[in-house]
């Protein structure tokens, strides 16, 4: 991500927060950045189990040569790197979801024209479209009753399993199976 302005990063105050200038997009992404772990933890208010675990990390860092230039060129500089972010985990009955959302931000004290913020967004979800899937499990896990069946069977073969009060039940259970 690139830097807008030159020299000492100002800030511009919102509430609380310092929010960089110096960082591409400025207060709009630093916003969005804050905003959508705290709205995928609202959301999940009505899902049957949400993990929001917040965290921050602090390093600093001496570089001697903090542009990648050639030995008569390059410059020291002291770089600390600030990262907010927050762990994610939902377990529901149709969904699962689990990640990491966070916003490293770069701060060079000799070289401002440097300071940067990388958002980071890392999430792998599962989310069940079909609400047929509790049928598949139990086809899966071969719950046939073997004494049913060998009725049911010699009753198609006499003739005698045909009855509009049977059909009628079957078709009932089935419409309600599927609309779970």
């Amino acid at each position: 991500m690139g830097i807008t302005g030159t020299g000492k990063p100002r800030s511009a105050k919102r509430g609380d927060v310092d929010v960089p200038r110096c960082v591409k997009g400025g207060r709009r992404r630093w916003r969005a950045g804050i905003a959508v772990p705290l709205m995928m933890a609202a959301a999940g208010a009505h899902a049957e189990s949400w993990k929001f675990e917040p965290f921050v990390n602090l390093s600093e860092t001496f570089t001697n040569n903090v542009l990648l230039q050639p030995n008569d060129t390059r410059k020291s500089d002291w770089v600390t790197e600030l990262t907010p972010g927050a762990r994610i985990t939902e377990a529901g009955a149709h969904s699962s979801l689990i990640g990491l959302v966070s916003l490293p931000t770069l701060l060079y004290a000799r070289t401002s024209s440097e300071n940067q913020v990388v958002p980071n967004i890392n999430l792998l979800g599962k989310l069940e479209l079909s609400g047929v899937s509790h049928l598949l499990k139990t086809l899966k896990n071969n719950d046939v009753r073997t004494d049913k069946v060998a009725v049911v069977k010699a009753q198609i073969e006499a003739g005698t399993y045909d009855d509009e009060k049977k059909l009628d039940a079957a078709v009932d259970k089935l419409l309600d199976d599927l609309l779970k």
